[in-house]
């Protein structure tokens, strides 16, 4: 909330700073908070006048007893009861207009930095430096929640059993390291001078519109029914309140405290692929820091702030930058943020894990903290800043020290808060079926169109749902994926062929790159070959069919989707598909569900009798 001197004595210099921040609509507000400050110092005036002339009259009131004129006094007196019923309601009227100002206020943005960029939202915040240099692997990095899933830290579909979707188990390791993470957080601020605190996890709703706009507010806080309370969004909201109505000690200055808690926040809409699994969720947990400080100081505080993320992520050896928030991304009571965003090498690009923001006096007039000077009394400047922010945090993390093995390398830093770990390896897969030979082979190859079910056949085979990345969307999977089993052999999974939105170029490319590997492998003991078992083979199918068979790669026929038909038509279907794609070989086809994972036992036999 700005000083309202600001809007009488330069209303056109906080209009141009609403525009600036692409909020036209709020224009009218200037004017309209105008109107009635003047009518609420007219109102104020007019209290003033009632309240001086009923002082007059009562001290007339005394003289004219004395004097025995009682008649005269009494008339007074009415006089004096008048000015009071009036009094009543002036004052209920002045506020009113002071409330109504307030709400007004409390919608009119802060004023921005003149360092700050224009532009309309996140896509227009400019880069300022990077940290650390940016690197890309040359063997895959799988999306976060595989990885989490391969060291078995990770349960998506308990939690969303048990709270909904935006919720997580974490297991294991990754627990571990997670803790490890905001331990070793909490200590870096704490040697950086800062005090530590575990603040109140629920706070009022005066504490709530005092640390942030009523769009926020909306947007982001869980409200605890038939209570004034409300689940904070982040340790900031609670930490700043507790200066709540303070009138601080100019010595006392800066105050500076980091802070632990976990955070709720609603998430609203509708997020792409990147900001599912632990990206974008309603619960984490989050080391930050808070500065209470004298406004001359301000802007040296926010650098050091941002710095110290920073500092904090390359000691844990990931590449970050800072990007400059631009106006139209700056919230309502921000005059100045930055970004901090870690290297992703799966994205190939930066992420946001952290914001530092400098709020200048826009939360202390709203919260009534103040400091005691030699002049008088004066708003302090506030400020925030993520220290850390698992499990967000804890993408970069595990992207950053992903290993060709699946194993997670630990930097020196933190291996004390791990207990001296230095390496977290994957956990050896889990069968379906106990009684799985131990197979000899060293590959087994699932190949077919795309959206046949080759990545379902592999989460099948293993009892796992989401270890091989599956989707509705035909084409899901683009590159040879590889899951090593017991050490004892790989399932490869091979990209599909003939997927119709891919252009004659692309199709002819991912044939050539299938091609290439199948040429240049000689350990591949089988090749499970799937189909739909609801339509004729396509073209394709005969021709990556003919192609196996002349290269001499052993094969298994699946006829996938079995579900789909009726029992007494399985068997009828199998063998017109047999005599249809294959007239003069003597190969095994074989029904199959991967949705319903029938049919499995079956064909884990047909795999051991093969080789």
């Amino acid at each position: 909330m700005i000083d309202i001197k600001l809007i009488r004595e330069n209303p056109d210099m906080v209009k141009e700073n609403i525009r600036k921040k692409f909020q036209d609509h709020k224009l009218e507000l200037v004017d309209k908070v105008l109107e009635l400050d003047k009518k609420n110092r007219e109102v104020k005036l007019n209290g003033d006048e009632l309240r001086s002339s009923r002082n007059t009259l009562s001290s007339q009131i005394g003289n004219l007893m004395k004097q025995g004129n009682r008649k005269e006094a009494e008339k007074i007196k009415a006089e004096v009861n008048e000015i009071n019923n009036k009094l009543v309601d002036n004052e209920k009227l002045e506020e009113e207009l002071a409330q109504e100002i307030k709400e007004i206020m409390m919608k009119i943005p802060n004023i921005i930095d003149d360092s700050v960029p224009i532009g309309r939202d996140d896509s227009e915040n400019v880069e300022i430096q990077k940290f650390g240099d940016p690197f890309v692997p040359d063997y895959e990095i799988p999306y976060h929640t595989d990885i989490m899933e391969s060291l078995s830290g990770i349960d998506l579909d308990s939690a969303r059993r048990v709270a909904g979707n935006g919720f997580y188990y974490l297991i294991g390791d990754i627990a571990r390291l997670h803790s490890a993470v905001i331990a070793y957080a909490r200590d870096f601020m704490i040697n950086k001078g800062f005090t530590y605190c575990v603040p109140p996890f629920m706070i009022r709703s005066d504490v709530v519109t005092g640390v942030m706009s009523f769009e926020e507010m909306d947007a982001m806080m869980y409200k605890i029914e038939g209570e004034d309370l409300y689940l904070i969004g982040t340790s900031e909201h609670s930490m700043i309140g507790k200066f709540k109505g303070q009138i601080l000690q100019k010595q006392n200055l800066p105050y500076t405290m980091t802070s632990y808690s976990p955070c709720f926040r609603k998430e609203k809409g509708a997020h792409g692929l990147e900001e599912r699994g632990v990206y974008r969720i309603h619960q984490f947990e989050k080391q930050e820091m808070i500065v209470v400080c004298e406004p001359e100081e301000s802007y040296e505080w926010y650098d050091k702030m941002w710095s110290y993320t920073v500092e904090l992520f390359r000691s844990l050896e990931i590449p970050v930058r800072t990007l400059e928030c631009c106006s139209g991304d700056l919230a309502d009571l921000k005059a100045k943020s930055c970004d901090v965003e870690a290297w992703s090498p799966r994205q190939k690009k930066y992420f946001e894990v952290g914001s530092c923001s400098n709020l200048t006096d826009a939360q202390s007039r709203r919260l009534g903290i103040r400091v005691k000077g030699e002049k008088g009394n004066y708003f302090p400047h506030t400020l925030n800043n993520t220290v850390v922010a698992p499990p967000r945090m804890l993408i970069a993390f595990l992207e950053n020290h992903y290993q060709a093995d699946g194993s997670i390398t630990i930097p020196e830093v933190l291996r004390p808060y791990m207990g001296g770990t230095e390496i977290l390896r994957r956990k050896d897969l889990q069968f379906l079926k106990s009684n799985i030979p131990k197979l000899k082979f060293q590959k087994l190859c699932s190949f077919g169109k795309s959206n046949v079910g080759k990545s379902s056949f592999i989460n099948t085979m293993l009892g796992r749902k989401s270890l091989a990345r599956t989707s509705s969307e035909p084409g899901k999977t683009r590159q040879i994926n590889f899951y090593n089993v017991d050490n004892n052999f790989y399932f490869v999974d091979l990209p599909g062929y003939g997927f119709s939105k891919m252009s004659k170029q692309e199709q002819v490319k991912v044939g050539e790159f299938i091609e290439h590997y199948l040429s240049t492998r000689k350990q591949i003991a089988l090749i499970v070959f799937l189909i739909d078992i609801r339509h004729s083979p396509t073209e394709n199918d005969k021709m990556m069919y003919n192609y196996i068979i002349n290269t001499g790669f052993p094969c298994l026929i699946l006829a996938n989707k079995a579900d789909k038909l009726s029992p007494t038509k399985v068997e009828p279907t199998v063998l017109a598909l047999q005599n249809e794609l294959n007239p003069l070989k003597d190969l095994k086809f074989m029904p199959f569900s991967s949705e319903k994972r029938i049919y499995s036992e079956e064909v884990w036999n047909e795999i051991e009798n093969r080789i």
